[in-house]
């Protein structure tokens, strides 16, 4: 970039808008404190616009392209080549003569070079810019001060009447009319309504002044030329209430597609939560297949149990007979081993003492009281750590060491009496 390369040195302070007169008509009324008034048809005056938001956030990027001969910021542009319809001119070159110009250069040269790149600052080459100036028939070494957009009358070297033949209207509607693909008002229509209006108003003026001086009645004359202003003043509210209306109508279109969106999501939900209900009812009938299972099986638990409980209190009753039996068998042993004690002393008094010598017999049968009795003493501290009853298990135990021992000493009893009958 070089010294005479054309830069931006004002940014844009006011209201934007999408009109192209009304946004070139209030940038050259913010711009009234520079020396260097603004022009469409001098890049050197033109300010930089940093957004194209309205007063009410709302914005057109996606249904026009924003107006021409102002300088938007870099990252603003690169963001509006990405939407309709400034994304369909893309490429597109005008002849002029024997060159060719990139169309977005021709109405935006701070932001697109003469191939149509974008460029990475707001900024014109110098050469790009005595080209462009000639190109609107602007002398480049003169700034200009008019505030009217370049039109064909304005060409200067070359033109694009002279280009293509059967062409209509200004460089600038030729241009607008290929970028938006629809006929484009003449700027001159504005300015000639503008002219008629002032003239009529003028008429006006000097009716009610002839009025007045000659006190003779020209009611006619004034409610005609009274009638043109109206028109002419509603044929602007007209095209302001129709820019209106379209962008209502595309602010309403925007409205039914995300509408339609929402509801395909719903339709989509509704059709996911209908699914996992019928998988949650599926789930509940399983659910209560094996609730059902699970009941049967309880009540067969319960039958068995009821069972087990009769067969509990049936054993516990003939454990209670026979504890009872064991004990009138431990008295019973008690006596038998009372009465071998006892004849025992008695043979031993009667013996002589050479003859006391302990036979193997009553070795074997000393040893196995002293196992009972060990025995005796074990079940008894056991009866002792559990409340003074003995276990299911131990009871059982219990109860075949004292049979055993009742039989033994049985026996023994019978063997000491048939001794006694042999002697």
């Amino acid at each position: 970039m070089s010294d005479l390369d054309i830069k931006i040195t004002k940014v844009y302070g006011g209201p934007f808008f999408w009109d192209n007169d009304d946004l070139h008509a209030h940038a050259a009324q913010f711009d009234m404190h520079y020396i260097g008034h603004y022009s469409p048809k001098d890049p050197r005056t033109w300010l930089l616009v940093r957004d194209i938001k309205l007063e009410n956030g709302k914005d057109y990027l996606k249904s026009t392209t924003p107006p021409p001969f102002v300088a938007y910021d870099v990252a603003l542009m690169a963001d509006l080549v990405m939407h309709k319809p400034m994304s369909r001119i893309t490429q597109n070159f005008e002849r002029l003569g024997n060159d060719r110009y990139a169309r977005r250069f021709l109405l935006y040269p701070f932001n697109f070079c003469r191939q149509d790149l974008l460029r990475k600052t707001e900024h014109i080459l110098y050469d790009e810019f005595r080209v462009w100036m000639r190109l609107w028939g602007s002398d480049p070494d003169t700034p200009t001060i008019s505030t009217s957009g370049p039109t064909s009358s304005t060409i200067g070297t070359v033109s694009l009447a002279e280009t293509e033949q059967g062409a209509t209207g200004s460089p600038y509607d030729q241009i607008m009319k290929a970028l938006s693909g629809t006929d484009i008002p003449s700027q001159a229509a504005p300015a000639k309504l503008q002219a008629e209006l002032k003239a009529t108003q003028s008429k006006l003026q000097d009716s009610q002044k002839q009025l007045s001086d000659t006190k003779t009645p020209r009611v006619a004359e004034a409610a005609a030329a009274k009638k043109l202003i109206d028109r002419a003043s509603a044929a602007e509210k007209k095209a302001k209430e129709s820019r209106s209306i379209a962008a209502k109508l595309k602010q309403q279109e925007n409205l039914l597609r995300e509408s339609r969106e929402s509801e395909r999501k719903a339709v989509a939900d509704c059709s996911s939560l209908k699914k996992e209900v019928e998988a949650s009812a599926v789930e509940v009938i399983n659910l209560g297949a094996r609730l059902a299972q699970s009941q049967a099986a309880l009540e067969t638990v319960q039958d068995k149990l009821t069972i087990t409980e009769q067969e509990h209190a049936h054993t516990k009753r003939q454990l209670e007979k026979a504890s009872g039996q064991v004990t009138e068998r431990d008295q019973q042993m008690r006596n038998i081993l009372a009465e071998l004690t006892r004849r025992k002393a008695s043979d031993d008094a009667n013996m002589p003492s050479a003859k006391r010598v302990m036979t193997e017999d009553e070795a074997t049968h000393k040893e196995a009281l002293a196992k009972f009795e060990r025995q005796k003493r074990h079940y008894d501290e056991l009866r002792a750590q559990n409340g003074g009853r003995l276990s299911f298990r131990h009871d059982v135990e219990w109860m075949r060491v004292q049979g055993a021992e009742y039989t033994r000493l049985k026996k023994r009893m019978q063997v000491v009496q048939e001794a006694k009958k042999a002697k």
